[in-house]
């Protein structure tokens, strides 16, 4: 018995104190997972070829190291992977798993695309005892040099001991680096171009809501080439003008639609037409005779079909269509300029002054004398020129036949974002309310709880949509009438409801109480933390306009209530009137957020304006029952 407990003994103290000890314990705070190192080789061998090597060892910690077991290798055309190996090992140091190449699944990555040669060479690593370390390696050549590294060295609950990127080229002046809370640790320019980039003991970080940058938390490379080649098209990024001049070559003889194709559109222009007014026809004849399919091969992943081949074939992906878009006009004598944009409501921003290949759309921009016209060519529902969150405010690259010029899409203002609601509550003295809600929606604002896609839904989606979009209690709605948004570059829509909800005032004792905003507010901004350490971004202002008409019983009568209140701030306005006209209740409120970027010093102050209006919100009526 003593001999197996002294194995026993043994044994534990092996796995215990034969741990070796790979970082301070400092470092793992809040972390999910600690890189030992990680070292990324990038050489630019001529303007044709590149390869990039990489090689990590990372502490996994808990199965909250999301995704740190799969690694994901993209080739394509231009990107081929000629090397992988991987190993796992225990804290002690012994050998569990090992990988190479051969032993990862090959999956296409089209997604939606109808035809894509974009894989991943792609392996899960097994491994539920933690901690537990993985060590890779992987090599990948480039056959095209448009795509040069962004180097990120941690991301969200990792930290990082040492890590190190290393870009070279065999001739100088081939490639740019912009970088972003850090300095290169060494750069050397002869015959060659040498330059290195090294961080070490970073602590782990956590995302803050409403911050989209990574530059935020962490060190960030960019880097870009002056000269390139893609499936032999030669090009020359090292300024947005000569960018949009490759983007022309591209595009050069693409427009080669015959005259029969293009009679069918222009026998639809009036003689006496406006530019908007040809356009808007143009518009309404790609949505009902296109649609958006997207097909990324070989150097189709920039340039567009024909413009004959998306006549013919009724689809296209974002660039065919804004160029065939674009050569429709052409042909009724209205100029307009395909463009390039970073899409998505959390898109990263386009540099200025750094010029790199960060584009994943295309839009089409028409000019007029009285204002901008921009056409979101993949979509067949969208209002003629509205964009949306997906593509508004921000900088974009319109191709001009002179190259690329930087222009920024439009900006949807407060007073033209906005939520009206008219709603009137009949309450009895049980608390069920009988609710008619009249909700006009206009410019960005059609697309709050998605609704701007529920007119196309059936009528029995349409229900589900409102009951899973709108939490406003125990609902039984019982009409519901959704319209389409207008045809205008500020739409507008409206959504018209009756429904009962049952406690919709809670009763007790003889008193009813009754929150009169249950209906609208903005209790979707989380501002609980009470500092942060890094600025705060609201992308798009809006307003809220609200009349709201409530009836009681006759028995009941206000016994306290106090909701008439006033706020005027850098970051927006609000506003309550409660109107009392013989008992009937009328509340009246605008709530107004302006966009911006604020710094971590200005969050207590937006923080304070953000929680006194959540609380005004948040107020109860209380009325009793005198008989």
């Amino acid at each position: 018995m003593r001999t197996l407990l002294l194995i026993f003994s043994l044994l534990w103290a092996s796995s215990t104190f034969g741990q070796i000890k790979y970082y301070p314990d400092s470092l793992a705070e809040n972390a999910n997972e600690v890189i030992l190192k990680d070292d990324t080789w990038f050489k630019v061998e001529n303007i044709k070829k590149s390869k990039l090597k990489r090689s990590y060892k990372t502490v996994i910690l808990n199965s909250r190291a999301e995704e740190a077991n799969q690694i994901r290798l993209f080739y394509n055309d231009f990107r081929k992977v000629k090397y992988a190996q991987v190993k796992t090992t225990d804290l002690i140091g012994r050998k569990k798993g090992s990988w190479s190449l051969s032993d990862f699944r090959d999956i296409s990555t089209k997604g939606y695309s109808l035809a894509s040669d974009s894989r991943v060479k792609y392996l899960e690593v097994i491994h539920n005892e933690y901690p537990y370390i993985i060590e890779v390696e992987y090599e990948i050549d480039y056959t095209g040099s448009l795509f040069y590294p962004t180097w990120i060295p941690q991301g969200e609950k990792q930290a990082v001991m040492n890590a190190s990127l290393r870009i070279e080229s065999a001739e100088a002046d081939m490639f740019r680096y912009q970088s972003l809370n850090i300095e290169p640790k060494a750069e050397s320019l002869g015959l060659s171009q040498i330059v290195e980039w090294e961080v070490k003991n970073l602590q782990a970080f956590e995302f803050e809501r409403y911050s989209y940058r990574y530059a935020d938390y962490t060190p960030v490379v960019y880097s870009a080439p002056n000269q390139f080649q893609m499936d032999g098209v030669q090009g020359d990024l090292s300024t947005w003008e000569s960018f949009g001049q490759w983007i022309n070559q591209l595009n050069s003889g693409r427009n080669d639609l015959l005259p029969e194709q293009l009679a069918a559109v222009k026998k639809l222009i009036p003689a006496d037409a406006s530019i908007e007014e040809k356009a808007r026809i143009v518009y309404d004849y790609l949505q009902e005779n296109s649609r958006y399919v997207s097909i990324q091969l070989g150097i189709g992943g920039w340039q567009p079909f024909t413009s004959s081949f998306v006549h013919e074939k009724k689809y296209g992906d974002c660039k065919a269509l804004s160029f065939y878009t674009q050569s429709l006009l052409e042909a009724i004598d209205v100029p307009s300029f395909y463009t390039l944009i970073n899409a998505g409501s959390n898109a990263s921003r386009l540099s200025k002054d750094f010029p790199m290949n960060k584009f994943n759309h295309a839009i089409l921009t028409v000019p007029t004398e009285q204002d901008t016209i921009w056409l979101e060519c993949t979509s067949q529902t969208n209002p003629f020129g509205y964009l949306g969150m997906f593509t508004s405010d921000r900088d974009a690259l319109m191709i001009t036949p002179e190259g690329g010029k930087v222009i920024h899409t439009r900006r949807y203002k407060e007073e033209e974002n906005v939520q009206a609601t008219n709603i009137h509550v009949t309450i009895d003295d049980k608390g069920v309310g009988q609710v008619a809600v009249d909700r006009t929606y206009q410019g960005i604002e059609i697309e709050n709880d998605r609704f701007n896609g529920a007119n196309r839904l059936s009528e029995d989606k349409q229900r589900k949509w409102f009951v899973d979009e709108h939490e406003w209690g125990q609902m039984d709605l019982e009409t519901l009438e959704v319209s389409a948004p207008t045809e205008a570059v500020v739409p507008t829509a409206q959504m018209k409801a009756s429904l009962s909800i049952r406690n919709m005032a809670n009763s007790s004792s003889n008193r009813l109480f009754f929150k009169p905003f249950t209906f609208t507010n903005i209790s979707g901004f989380n501002m609980k933390p009470a500092t942060r350490s890094v600025p705060m971004e609201i992308r798009y202002a809006f307003s809220q306009v609200d009349t709201i008409q409530v009836n009681f019983p006759e028995q009941y009568f206000i016994e306290s209530a106090s909701f008439d209140k006033k706020i005027d701030s850098e970051f927006g306005s609000y506003e309550i009137k409660m109107i009392n006209d013989e008992g009937k209740l009328t509340f009246v409120r605008k709530c107004v957020i302006n966009n911006g970027i604020y710094q971590p010093e200005e969050y207590a102050e937006l923080r304070t304006f953000i929680r006194n209006i959540q609380k005004s919100d948040n107020k109860r009526l209380v009325m009793l029952n005198r008989t």
